[in-house]
């Protein structure tokens, strides 16, 4: 798995996650002891390097902007990703 400095880290979860967010863990990262850093940065890194969680983050993500967009409620989804021959 590739690691990522924090420079780079911050910049990609800037592009998905909502900024109080990203806020919220900068913060925690910087007052965090090394071994809490280092426990974030493995988690975030694993997630970005997981087909089944980037799916499911981005299917979340956008099921909560397309309800507040459209005013509706519940999920777009059901089921698991999965993967198929697509000919």
């Amino acid at each position: 798995m590739q690691q990522v400095d924090y420079e780079e880290l911050v910049r990609r979860i800037r592009r998905v996650w909502p900024e109080e967010k990203v806020a919220k863990w900068v913060n925690a990262y910087r007052i965090g002891t090394d071994k809490e850093k280092q426990e974030m940065k493995k988690a975030l890194e694993a997630r970005m390097h997981s087909l089944p969680a980037f799916m499911r983050i981005l299917k979340q993500s956008f099921s909560v902007w397309f309800n507040d967009q459209h005013d509706v409620c519940g999920t777009l989804w059901e089921g698991r990703y999965r993967s198929m021959i697509v000919c």
